[in-house]
C-alpha cells in the first residue's frame, strides 16, 4: 500500500444536484436542512431567497443552472465560507462521498 492511500481522506461532504455530486471551493459543506421554507426574496446577487441556520439569516442559492432547470427540492445544503454561511438548494448530501465530483466555484457568489 502506498503512503498516500493511507493519509488520503476517506471521503468529503458532497451535495447531490440531480444525479451528480458536487463539492465546493472556498467553503465546506457542513449540514443539510430538510423541509426548509423561504424567509423572503433575497437582495444578494444570484440568491433565490433567504433561510435561517443556527439563528442566522443565510442567502439561498439555486445552482441548478449546472444541470439545467430550476431546483424543486425542499432540501438545503449549508456551506460554511470565509464570509459566513450560505445555503444551496440540493436533492441531498453525502457526508463522506469518495467518488469523483465536480467542484462548484463559489467565488462569483462570495465576491459580490
Amino acid at each position: 500500500m502506498v503512503l498516500t492511500e493511507l493519509i488520503r481522506p476517506r471521503g468529503v461532504p458532497a451535495a447531490r444536484i440531480g444525479n451528480a455530486y458536487y463539492t465546493v471551493e472556498r467553503g465546506k459543506i457542513v449540514a443539510m436542512v430538510s423541509d426548509w421554507s423561504s424567509l423572503g426574496a433575497a437582495k444578494d446577487r444570484g440568491a433565490a431567497s433567504y433561510s435561517s441556520y443556527k439563528g442566522e439569516l443565510v442567502p439561498v442559492y439555486d445552482l441548478t443552472a449546472i444541470g439545467g432547470g430550476r431546483q424543486k427540492s425542499n432540501k438545503l445544503v449549508i456551506v460554511d465560507t470565509p464570509d459566513g454561511c450560505i445555503a444551496v438548494i440540493a436533492d441531498g448530501m453525502e457526508p463522506r462521498y469518495s467518488g469523483v465530483a465536480d467542484a462548484i466555484d463559489l467565488s462569483a457568489l462570495l465576491d459580490s
